[in-house]
């Protein structure tokens, strides 16, 4: 029958020049914004790479069609607000716009903010490539050059009008955002003021090495957006990194509470990025178990590195993981606002276990699923809070008609187990179509530097 030979059942990916399509998605669950269950799906539509229907049968027999099973779920694709394309070794770092990318797409990132470069220029021309398909990956949201301590070069004499000029091209040049790391309050308000300007949010890992003192407390009232790996405030010493400090507090102290009414009372979104943490632990927790056999994507010689580490497993490190689980949970009781962030730079020399980018983001689902917080408010952390984060709420994070068509179709319900999200099989950004499998065989083999020599070639610029 013709209908039958229209019908394009879209399981392969086309690696070259992939294309926006108009599409029809029929069968499977769909699951909706604030949905504790799943809805069945009689036909989803996209076109012109949006959402342009949900539940409306179309006789259109030119449009692309995609069949699910009853076993299939639809989520909304995921976000991941501190993602880093970043390797580092002895000293030199890069920005890893081939292996690392298609990784975070293959499971079902669609989105990623970049949060701190060492190469800011060339994450920019990568965004550039993606938004023209010259390029595959999530849709990036490049954050620039860090401001603060961990940024190559970095003054602690920068004027307040130096800092405004830095903002003010970057700005220029279309970055999405800001990260702070280790900075001073002077160059922390400056970059606030001058950001917000611009209409642009800022991040901060903040509480740390150099300045330990600027602490959530300062940040909050200064007006940063969203805050990375640490609550403390004004309960912690502010005498060396907030690492050590959460993991000696005393979490009975009134101080903890006080502090999360501040991130609540002013709408900071809180990333805990408790997957890179609970990497440096001996923790036996079921969601940093391998997803896969994660250690094939590695190049066979960023595999010997991290293979020969040393142990550097340390006592705070854990107990800062096992605190930080805790004030999540009571954070999220509070009622405290939670975007998905997994952080997880490539710092081969600083690493004993090789779990790679993009399989982390369901990892920190896991770990949120499993200490308390319910699976849907998870998938929308993960989804729409993050856009929520970024100002960008009305076009992406959640499945609804006319937001960009961003989904990762997986098996079975993860509303019932949230390990299903790891399942992902498909991944769908703005109306082009990925497989998952597809995308990870590109990457085996491939993560990190192929020898010493390439990797020390032409890398006088990309010392750190």
């Amino acid at each position: 029958m013709r209908l039958k030979s229209l019908i394009i059942l879209i399981s392969l990916l086309i690696i070259s020049n992939v294309k926006a399509q108009d599409l029809i998605i029929e069968g499977g669950w769909l699951i909706l914004p604030d949905s504790e269950s799943a809805l069945k799906n009689s036909t989803l539509q996209i076109k012109a790479g949006k959402i342009y229907s949900i539940g409306k049968q179309s006789d259109d027999t030119d449009m692309a069609r995609i069949q699910l099973s009853n076993d299939d779920y639809i989520l909304p694709g995921l976000f991941d607000l501190h993602a880093h394309l970043k390797v580092s070794y002895k000293g030199i770092a890069k920005e890893d716009t081939v292996t690392t990318p298609l990784l975070y797409l293959a499971n079902g990132i669609t989105t990623i903010f970049t949060c701190g470069e060492v190469d800011p220029e060339a994450v920019l021309l990568y965004k550039e490539n993606v938004a023209k398909s010259n390029s595959i990956g999530p849709r990036i949201l490049n954050s620039g050059p860090y401001f603060g301590d961990q940024a190559p070069n970095w003054r602690d004499d920068y004027t307040k009008s130096e800092i405004y000029e830095i903002v003010d091209e970057w700005a220029a040049k279309g970055v999405d955002g800001f990260k702070a790391r280790d900075i001073s309050r002077m160059h922390l308000k400056a970059l606030i003021e001058r950001a917000h300007m611009h209409d642009l949010t800022v991040t901060g890992h903040i509480s740390h090495i150099k300045f330990p003192e600027v602490s959530s407390d300062v940040a909050i009232p200064l007006g940063i957006d969203r805050l990375e790996h640490f609550i403390g405030g004004a309960v912690l010493k502010k005498e060396k990194s907030a690492y050590f400090e959460v993991a000696e507090l005393d979490l009975t102290n009134v101080g903890i509470d006080e502090a999360m009414d501040l991130f609540i009372d002013h709408g900071i979104y809180f990333n805990s990025t408790l997957t890179v943490i609970g990497g440096f632990t001996q923790s036996e927790d079921r969601w940093l178990n391998y997803m896969t056999n994660e250690k094939k994507y590695w190049s066979p010689y960023a595999r010997s590195i991290v293979e020969n580490n040393p142990d550097r497993y340390h006592p705070y490190r854990a107990k800062f993981y096992e605190n930080s689980k805790i004030l999540l949970k009571r954070y999220y009781d509070k009622g405290g606002l939670i975007s998905m962030g997994t952080d997880g730079p490539l710092i081969l020399d600083g690493l004993f276990v090789l779990k790679a980018p993009g399989f982390n983001t369901h990892r920190e689902m896991a770990m949120m699923s499993e200490i308390g917080i319910p699976n849907h408010e998870v998938i929308k952390i993960a989804s729409l809070n993050s856009a929520e984060a970024m100002g960008i709420s009305d076009r992406h994070g959640s499945i609804e008609v006319g937001k960009y068509g961003d989904l990762m179709i997986v098996k079975g319900n993860p509303l019932d187990n949230i390990y299903n999200t790891q399942t992902v099989h498909t991944v769908i950004k703005q109306g082009k179509v990925y497989d998952t499998k597809k995308l990870l065989k590109l990457c085996e083999g491939k993560l990190g530097p192929e020898s010493e020599e390439s990797w020390f070639e032409n890398s006088e610029d990309n010392k750190h």
